[in-house]
């Protein structure tokens, strides 16, 4: 884990307090790192070549009949 140092303003800080503001920009820097992993899922799946919208529907028709067929 890297550690960095920034600047606040005085007012800013004596307002909010700073583990507000440490909580604030750790919140929004997970936001970033889900981000970041969602595009590296969305690039992986689009250079696998499988069409997704055509198998997440075969799945969902499957699913629906097999619900159908053991329905009571």
């Amino acid at each position: 884990m890297t550690t960095i140092e920034i600047d606040i303003p005085d007012d800013l800080a004596q307002t909010i307090g700073a583990q507000s503001i440490k909580a604030y920009v750790q919140k929004h820097l997970e936001l970033l790192k889900m981000q970041m992993l969602a595009d590296k899922i969305g690039s992986a799946i689009e250079k696998s070549g499988i069409d997704w919208e055509e198998a997440l529907e075969k799945a969902r028709v499957e699913a629906w009949e097999e619900y159908q067929k053991n329905k009571p």
